[in-house]
């Protein structure tokens, strides 16, 4: 059973870019999904890997090294 999502963000994107080519309308209601999805999944991922890297080797200092090295 086919979903038509696509997880590649220019796969998903590209018919909407072709249909403002040509000038057909395209109900475009998931492009936000698309388009900040990603972005607010990379700042969450950052976050969480920054604080397990400070549980496991203390605080960071501003290089990414703990102090202790």
């Amino acid at each position: 059973m086919a979903t038509g999502a696509a997880l590649d963000p220019a796969l998903a994107l590209s018919p909407y870019g072709v249909a403002a080519l040509v000038n057909v309308h395209v109900p475009g209601s998931e492009i936000p999904v698309y388009l900040f999805g990603p972005l607010i999944g990379g700042v969450v991922a950052a976050y969480i890997y920054y604080h397990m890297a400070e549980l496991r080797n203390g605080p960071l200092t501003a290089t990414g090294q703990s102090p202790d090295i």
